[in-house]
């Protein structure tokens, strides 16, 4: 039989319809009061999210610490473009292509053979805003490694030593320092923003600026008679650049983590592969751009097996999915109620007021249900068997690491008691 509602059923409904609408019109009205508090108050700078390209404005200025008494690392042009990673204290952790000028302890730096361009020969070595060790000259976040190229601006005393002396360099892309968030704005088109980050980088060691004559980036020699070094003549500038692009690339493709798809690593294999193709096979330079082309492609292939394996994953939870689904029906079908009902069982109840969910429990299946027009009161069918249809407001998933599995929601707008009581 089909179900009738009563007239003191309809009355109460009609009672908590009325009592639920007075509680909505006091939210709205307390999310109006909220908004013109909100409009009222001082104008914030929208959040820029990690990842996104912003441009300085006039007189921005990058610190070494994300506080206006941080020490200045260098003065921006207006529309120099800076890639975000991170937001603290209204200020934003950023890179620049270029890289910052900043300073690093002679010792950890020597030649290459390509004027203005010096190597990195220690590990951990910090980069400071000063030319100097104290307090004041606190540390950019990143350290630079063995083996990454800068480019020489100065240096600080060339009466002393090389290994003595404080030297101004480009630092390496990747490195981290700090702007204002009032003192930039979001890139208007993100994409192009990106093309032309990835061409700055390209030329990174071609960074204008004035280099000092040979003999002031040179080491003490006082000691040590002048030694000319193994590839010089033989290892064109092109290669540095192609290798420290190249090396850029993958550590940008490396630091996406389990994100990184195998397309990401494909350009670092590209300029490693050129750098191979330019420089003699016995030469330091070869021997880097080699391990490094081995590193890139072991990366690649563990991001192509990571893919192949989710695409795997996601289809074995189709699969299930698909099963479930062909289950239910065929246990429809062998009832004698056969495509009668979009859903059937019996009803239960799980918390209370607006938090109030019902389900229809049938052997191992459970489908939730609703009424939003309101024809029915839900309460009134707790412990009956009903068979129902309705639209599906919400189809059943599986559980994933970050969602729980959902059972269907079928919104009720017809149903039938087919038996049972409320003392079942």
């Amino acid at each position: 039989m089909e179900a009738l509602i009563t007239t003191s059923a309809i009355n109460d409904m009609t009672r908590k319809q009325s009592h639920r609408m007075g509680r909505i019109s006091t939210a709205v009205l307390a999310m109006g009061l909220g908004l013109a508090a909100a409009a009222t108050a001082a104008p914030q700078e929208p959040a820029i999210a990690a990842g996104s390209y912003v441009q300085a404005k006039e007189g921005a200025v990058v610190r070494n610490f994300r506080n206006e008494k941080g020490k200045l690392v260098t003065n921006l042009e207006a529309g120099t473009l800076l890639l975000v990673h991170a937001e603290s204290s209204n200020y934003y952790e950023v890179s620049s292509p270029a890289g910052f000028p900043v300073w690093v302890f002679g010792k950890y730096l020597t030649e290459t053979g390509t004027e203005g361009v010096l190597k990195v020969v220690g590990t951990g070595v910090r980069m400071r805003p000063l030319p100097d060790s104290g307090v004041d000259s606190y540390p950019l976040s990143t350290k630079l490694t063995r083996g990454d190229l800068v480019q020489f601006i100065e240096r600080a005393d060339s009466d002393l030593s090389f290994e003595a002396d404080w030297i101004q360099v480009w630092s390496v892309p990747h490195a981290h320092a700090w702007v204002s968030s009032m003192e930039v704005e979001m890139a208007s088109d993100q994409e192009v923003a990106g093309r032309e980050w990835t061409d700055s980088l390209r030329g990174l060691v071609d960074v204008p600026m004035k280099v000092a004559p040979s003999e002031t980036v040179e080491p003490d020699r006082g000691a040590v008679p002048e030694q000319t070094p193994p590839e010089a003549g033989k290892v064109p500038e092109e290669a540095y650049r192609s290798l420290a692009y190249g090396k850029t690339l993958l550590e940008a493709a490396i630091n996406k983590g389990k994100d990184a798809a195998e397309a990401d690593f494909e350009s670092s294999i590209r300029a490693f592969s050129t750098v191979l193709g330019m420089v003699p096979e016995s030469s330091i330079v070869a021997a880097e751009a080699n391990s490094k082309l081995m590193q890139a492609k072991a990366y690649q292939t563990s991001a192509a097996t990571r893919a192949t394996l989710a695409a795997v994953e996601l289809r074995q939870q189709e699969m299930v999915a698909e099963w479930a689904e062909a289950k239910r029906q065929e246990e429809l079908r062998g009832t004698e109620l056969m495509g009668r009902f979009m859903g059937r069982g019996w009803v239960r109840k799980t918390g209370r007021g607006d938090d109030a969910r019902y389900f229809l429990y049938w052997d191992d299946t459970i489908q939730e249900i609703s009424c939003e027009s309101g024809r029915y009161d839900l309460d009134l069918f707790l412990g009956y068997e009903l068979g129902v249809r309705g639209m599906v407001l919400r189809a059943a998933s599986m559980a994933t690491d970050d969602m729980p599995a959902e059972v269907s929601l079928l919104d009720v707008s017809r149903l039938e008691v087919i038996s049972g009581s409320t003392g079942k």
